[in-house]
């Protein structure tokens, strides 16, 4: 007998917007400007970016649920629900002051080509991992 998993937010009868309200005075907040947000149907994707100290920040949640039976629309609540706990417990670690922005947020920080530091660095750092050679990372020296 094991104890089920539940996931977080899963039964949140929270509307979207509400949550997309609140994170978007938890970023005003903490200095953020040019806050945006979205929901790609086709993707399976939300998605939140905003500025702050003259740069630009995307972060992404799937609401791919493949395993769950559930409409669209509960799993749009549960993936928002999930990004606003994300939000807060960076914004309390770094005001706690065990970090700073720019570590908590590294990888979704934009760069000039659209894409993220993540989506740029981390296939590279596998690369690195399977082969020991050090990637050129962000394209610097090329």
């Amino acid at each position: 007998m094991g104890i089920k998993s539940r996931r977080y937010a899963q039964d949140t009868k929270v509307p979207a917007g509400i949550t997309k309200d609140e994170i978007e005075k938890l970023l005003r907040k903490g200095g953020a400007s040019n806050i945006y947000s979205g929901f790609d149907e086709d993707r399976k994707l939300i998605t939140l970016g905003f500025r702050i100290d003259g740069r630009h920040y995307k972060l992404t949640s799937s609401t791919d649920r493949p395993t769950r039976r559930c409409d669209e629309q509960q799993i749009e609540r549960e993936a928002w629900r999930v990004l606003l706990l994300l939000l807060k417990a960076k914004l309390e670690v770094i005001a706690a002051g065990g970090t700073t922005f720019e570590s908590e947020f590294l990888a979704n920080l934009l760069l000039p080509d659209g894409s993220t530091v993540g989506e740029d660095v981390l296939p590279k750092v596998a690369i690195a991992y399977e082969t020991s050679i050090m990637p050129n990372l962000l394209g610097a020296g090329a």
